[in-house]
């Protein structure tokens, strides 16, 4: 069975359940035949969702949301998963967002997320030619690390070195964080 993305009548969902369930197939080898299909199923049930979605940036809502257009044609709104930017009526959100703008409008990017939820509303990374674009937003300055999102210690580290040398919205004197103007 050809898989390759120009198979045709096969969409990228389709690819990746189908490469999905042939990897299942070794864990199916692995397993003792005296113990049915039960384990097989437990695990599989028990696996989180994931959605990968390759696709052309339409428009970057702002310095966390960008809208992406695949293959198929579906529109998917991407929140930027571990970055808060700043509002696009706050202090450094045109700013944030230009910055994001500069780095993918117009191209084409992978995203991978845990889900796809209702309305084509995706929460994930975005990876452009190998680079972490959620990430270089944290470090160019122009975003918060999402405190209630935990993504590893380097993303601390990332957001304190932009903060100590006072790249993008750490230029001003005191950045209010997106979360407490989201509150006033």
């Amino acid at each position: 069975m050809n898989l390759s993305s120009d198979s045709p009548g096969v969409n990228q969902s389709e690819r990746i359940r189908l490469l999905a369930l042939i990897g299942c197939s070794a864990i199916w080898r692995a397993l003792d035949a005296r113990q049915g299909i039960f384990p097989l199923v437990l695990l599989l049930s028990s696996a989180p969702t994931f959605a990968d979605i390759a696709g052309k940036v339409l428009a970057v809502e702002d310095g966390d949301t960008v809208q992406i257009v695949d293959a198929d044609s579906v529109v998917y709104t991407v929140q930027l998963r571990c970055v808060d930017a700043p509002e696009l009526g706050q202090e450094a959100g045109s700013a944030s967002a230009g910055y994001l703008a500069r780095l993918i409008a117009e191209k084409t990017v992978a995203v991978t997320s845990d889900a796809v939820g209702e309305n084509a509303q995706v929460t994930g990374t975005i990876m452009l030619r190998g680079a972490d674009i959620n990430f270089r937003m944290i470090r160019a300055g122009h975003a918060w690390h999402d405190p209630k999102q935990r993504c590893g210690p380097a993303w601390d580290t990332a957001q304190r070195r932009a903060q100590e040398s006072g790249r993008g919205l750490w230029s001003q004197p005191a950045p209010v964080p997106p979360w407490d103007y989201r509150e006033l």
